[in-house]
């Protein structure tokens, strides 16, 4: 790593506790004074108006889900975005069982940010899942992954995903790649 990687790095970590100073923090991840529910949104401002529909971010590394939290919220995405942890929890979500079971609380999602790879049950169970469920079919799924293995990309597009992202190295990256493809991954006003 050189040495201005290592002041980058320095200043995002440096920067993180900062943002949840400010009251900016995805919830879910066990960060102090969580109420425990499994899953966090992008504001408290969406959280109370659901007057768009959500965004699931499955999604286990608290950095990513916390990351993704922060470019959401300065591209200006009027959808909240809830994350949960793993396959499992996305599953739960989609299907409104378990703690997910109130729609009112938990409204079904306008699109999927899917990882790949997640303990317990993976974003490809995830796909599996859905695919069993014709009636989900229109729900838009982007992977948003690290893995850049042809196979596994060629795996989640047979599935009929809707975009497959690469997770980027950077939050200016990330950002840019958001901007560019949120109007595409979310539905208009109308819809």
């Amino acid at each position: 790593m050189t040495a201005a990687a290592g002041v980058s790095l320095a200043f995002w970590f440096g920067l993180r506790p900062a943002l949840r100073d400010f009251g900016f923090r995805p919830s879910g991840f066990g960060l102090p004074g969580d109420p425990g529910i499994p899953s966090g949104l992008s504001s408290l401002t969406n959280a109370i108006c659901l007057a768009v529909k959500p965004v699931l971010y499955a999604e286990d590394d608290p950095d990513d889900v916390f990351f993704l939290h922060h470019v959401w919220e300065l591209a200006g995405i009027p959808n909240p975005l809830i994350d949960v942890k793993d396959g499992q929890q996305a599953i739960d979500y989609l299907g409104a069982q378990g703690a997910f079971s109130d729609r009112k609380q938990y409204p079904f999602p306008c699109l999927l940010l899917l990882d790949l790879n997640m303990p317990g049950k993976s974003g490809f169970d995830v796909l599996r899942w859905l695919n069993e469920r014709p009636k989900l079919k229109p729900l838009k799924v982007v992977i948003v992954s690290g893995s850049n293995q042809e196979a596994d990309i060629e795996t989640a597009r047979s599935f009929g995903i809707t975009d497959y992202i690469i997770k980027p190295s950077g939050v200016y990256k990330l950002l840019e790649i958001v901007q560019e493809k949120k109007e595409s991954w979310l539905p208009k006003e109308k819809e």
